[in-house]
């Protein structure tokens, strides 16, 4: 709850004209999925979104369209660094990745 005369923050939405990215990450010695943080970079260098690989699966939400670099890291695993597409608005895009060692 806010204090008196103080803004109350808003949950903003997602911005129309964007797209979600989902998909799994494996490797050899986690066949469960790897414990890992995927970074979205856009074309630009900035940073767009970062989410945690959980049980594998991981999920970044209002992406624009564009090609954009996921970067992949894990304890244990060489950072991996994917380019990803993602063509129109309010769509969902599969993007799975096998990290090596």
């Amino acid at each position: 709850m806010a204090a008196w005369n103080e803004p109350q923050q808003r949950r903003a939405a997602a911005p129309t004209g964007t797209a979600r990215v989902e998909g799994h990450v494996h490797c050899a010695a986690h066949p469960e999925g790897c414990p890992a943080w995927v970074t979205v970079i856009s074309a630009r260098g900035k940073r767009l979104a970062k989410s945690q690989v959980t049980a594998g699966s991981y999920a970044v939400e209002a992406l624009p369209p564009g090609t954009h670099t996921l970067v992949l890291s894990a304890s244990r695993h060489t950072p991996r660094a994917e380019l990803v597409t993602v063509d129109g608005p309010s769509g969902t895009v599969r993007h799975d990745v096998e990290l090596r060692s």
